[in-house]
């Protein structure tokens, strides 16, 4: 259930669980709405002249707008070992199949 309404594949896509969440969590009144604007903030850049509070429940249902989980994995293992690279997918044979070689190419 879990897996099937915040995605697979596709890490936190718009659904209707995101937006019920969305709405609770950050709609105009709610208690967690500060936080809402933080979140947005962290990840869209401060700019309080631009944000639409009434906005945020739409806004904070949107962010990430569904990108793929293995972009999302891949990005934290360049972050991990500083080097700017292909996917590593765990295993030699893996890597092979999609690399041709055991480990993941150096990108330049």
């Amino acid at each position: 259930w879990i897996v099937e309404h915040l995605g697979i594949g596709e890490f936190l896509p718009s659904n209707w669980l995101m937006d019920f969440i969305a709405s609770f969590a950050c709609g105009e009144n709610s208690a967690l709405e500060f936080v809402c604007e933080n979140v947005v903030f962290l990840l869209c850049g401060y700019d309080q002249e631009q944000m639409n509070a009434t906005m945020m429940s739409t806004v904070a249902s949107h962010i990430p707008a569904g990108t793929s989980s293995y972009t999302i994995i891949h990005y934290a293992q360049e972050i991990k070992s500083g080097n700017f690279e292909g996917m590593d997918w765990g295993s030699d044979e893996k890597n092979v199949q999609h690399h041709g070689s055991t480990t993941p190419p150096t990108y330049h």
